[in-house]
């Protein structure tokens, strides 16, 4: 053969093998770089979505579970971010790559971050594809199992009182209820009749929970303080013999009793529907919730706020349902925050011993005790006939002779002293509008008498007869040099009473003995005797920390203006109308009663309120009894017993 022809064929077989060569590098070439494949798979993962990604054919069908894994998430989806974990050579057909997921199970806390390892595929057929297993989503995540959040509840916190000793904690009670499992559905009506007898609860209102329920529903009926031991045996015997009745134990957020300061305490229990709606999520159903007063208000910082568990739920193989026999798997927690105390001035001994006196009064009555040197309210309490309303600090009513105190200090700042003559007749007219005595004003002290003594008999002819001296504006001012008429927010509802201005001169004559348009309560009248007692302005705190009263007392009260405060009440306790307060014990007692007039039409009689004030120590407290005969007959002995036992 000629040179020419090997050279030829030379250059052929170089040809040939630079194509062969240029081929076999095309099958390896990479027709897209893995970092595309991973920006898809990213994008997958935060859409919750691998149907865009490409899978090996082997385990594509594992990636297209990724919306059930996800789909008890409730939306919740990571931020993921994929690169490679090693440099990728041309011709290689395997690598390894990184994945970085940040998730936020609860937007405010830090959030949860990990990686994974994923492996990348290509051949000379395909582009990189994702070799996708479970455990490339999340640690320990099998196939067929599925991702899930719980919630970590936190504790509700206590309501303290002074000292911080807690008020409202958890305490042991039993659950008496219907199980509707446990009974036939056609005996369920007469079941749940007799539990309503035996429980003495509403048996038709009762029977319709019991039929609104699920049929694996227990309908609770009643809840019995764990230590209420009597009436839990009493209960429990009789619900041995009826068909479903259960007694469960359990825990409620209570007071040390039903009763305690239970309308301005407000109660707490499991959150209604409402209040789980109302809640925008931050309640489910089974929370404990605050429901009315100050439990309510506070709802918020009581409760505290839940937390957050993302955890591997396991599923049963015969079905794919979640199976209940295994526990989950927790893969990440954030915490609960559990709630913070609610801090209250209420002490614990005075709260109940009030609570106790107006247990059976037939009227709606209240009674408050505040601590002069330091303002804080030890005992506000409102009677079981007042319906849950808390007259003792929100209430209103005229507060009849109790307040000659604010009266008396108007006319110590117009120049009346003490030991001052004034007139104490049987009747007086004003612009023909006759005002007298109560019922049974003593005689002898009527006539020309000391300002004193005009005060320890509450002569109100004596009074009314000074208005002119005082006038609106000097009762105003005094009203608030002694805490009422004033205007805060002090954390806690409540009023403290209105001394509104007339230029009527009957309504200022009425005025001056606390009829009229003046108004308070309690929480008032105990303010005001605190006052005298402090030598200034007393603001009533309940919630520690929870305000000052902003509005600074016009003129406070002098020195000299509290001697002769306590002068005056001191006389009504020596020689007047509390001289039942006398023997007492321990420090002298300043006092103060008050009958008030309220309704009455003009064919039918006003009715009367009984009020009484006193001081004694650093205490002052103050009753009022709606509907009472007088103050020293109806509120008198309810405050000389408390006096007597709150210690």
């Amino acid at each position: 053969m000629s040179r020419a022809g090997h050279r030829g064929r030379a250059a052929l077989a170089g040809l040939l093998a630079l194509g062969l060569s240029l081929s076999g590098c095309s099958l390896l070439a990479d027709r897209t770089p893995p970092e595309e494949t991973l920006a898809l798979l990213a994008d997958g993962l935060q859409r919750g979505d691998l149907t865009a990604v490409p899978v090996t054919p082997e385990t594509r069908a594992e990636a297209q579970r990724l919306p059930q894994v996800l789909e008890q998430l409730d939306g919740l989806r990571p931020t993921v971010r994929a690169t490679p974990s090693e440099q990728v050579d041309r011709g290689r057909t395997r690598t390894r790559a990184v994945v970085e997921y940040t998730w936020h199970p609860v937007p405010e806390a830090e959030p949860w971050t990990y990686s994974r390892d994923v492996e990348l595929v290509k051949d000379a057929e395909t582009d990189w594809q994702v070799v996708w297993t479970p455990s490339a989503l999340a640690p320990g995540l099998d196939p067929g199992e599925v991702l899930d959040t719980r919630r970590v509840p936190a504790r509700r916190a206590d309501v303290l009182g002074a000292g911080d000793e807690p008020l409202v904690r958890m305490r042991e009670v039993e659950r008496v209820g219907l199980d509707k499992t446990q009974v036939r559905p056609e005996r369920q009506e007469d079941s749940a009749r007799e539990l309503a007898e035996l429980l003495d609860i509403d048996a038709d209102a009762f029977v319709e929970r019991v039929e609104a329920a699920g049929d694996q529903a227990f309908v609770e009926g009643l809840v019995v303080r764990g230590s209420e031991t009597e009436t839990i045996e009493e209960i429990r015997s009789g619900a041995g013999e009826i068909d479903g009745a259960r007694l469960v134990p359990d825990e409620r957020p209570l007071a040390p009793s039903r009763e305690f300061a239970g309308p301005v305490l407000g109660v707490a229990g499991p959150a209604t529907e409402e209040v789980v709606q109302a809640s925008e999520g931050d309640l489910v159903a089974g929370d404990f919730a605050g429901l009315t007063g100050l439990q309510a208000r506070y709802d918020d910082q009581l409760r505290g706020t839940p937390g957050t568990a993302v955890v591997i739920e396991p599923v049963d193989p015969a079905d794919g349902a979640p199976d209940a026999d295994t526990e989950d798997e927790v893969l990440h927690t954030v915490p609960a925050t559990d709630g913070t105390p609610l801090r209250l001035t209420l002490d614990e001994r005075a709260q109940s011993v009030a609570d106790s006196l107006l247990t059976e009064v037939k009227t709606p009555a209240a009674l408050v005790a505040i601590q002069p040197s330091t303002g804080e309210v030890l005992a506000a309490a409102s009677g079981p006939a007042g319906g849950g309303f808390s007259n003792a600090t929100e209430g209103l009513y005229p507060p009849g002779s109790t307040f000659k105190i604010v009266s008396a200090l108007a006319l110590l700042r117009s120049g009346v002293r003490p030991d001052d003559t004034v007139s104490c007749s049987r009747t007086v007219t004003v612009n023909g509008r006759t005002f007298e005595n109560y019922d049974d004003y003593p005689s002898s002290a009527l006539g020309e008498i000391s300002f004193a003594e005009a005060f320890a008999h509450s002569c109100n002819t004596a009074f009314i007869r000074l208005w002119e001296q005082v006038g609106a504006e000097g009762l105003q001012t005094a009203a608030k040099s002694l805490g009422i008429n004033t205007d805060a927010d002090l954390g806690y509802p409540f009023t403290l009473g209105t001394v509104p201005d007339s230029d009527d001169p009957v309504e200022q004559a009425a005025m001056m003995i606390g009829q009229g348009t003046v108004t308070t309560n309690a929480l008032g009248v105990a303010t005001v005797a605190a006052s005298v007692s402090a030598g200034h302005r007393v603001t009533p705190m309940l919630v520690v920390d929870g305000g000052e009263n902003p509005e600074e007392v016009e003129q406070p009260l002098t020195e000299q203006e509290q001697a002769d405060l306590q002068q005056l009440m001191r006389a009504v306790t020596t020689e007047g109308s509390g001289r039942f307060l006398r023997d007492l014990g321990g420090d002298p007692v300043l006092s103060k009663t008050g009958t008030a007039e309220h309704g009455g039409g003009p064919d039918e009689e006003p009715g009367t309120h009984g009020w009484m004030v006193a001081v004694q120590g650093d205490l002052a407290v103050a009753v009022l009894v709606e509907d009472g005969e007088s103050g020293s007959g109806s509120a008198g002995p309810l405050l000389e017993e408390f006096l007597r036992d709150w210690r």
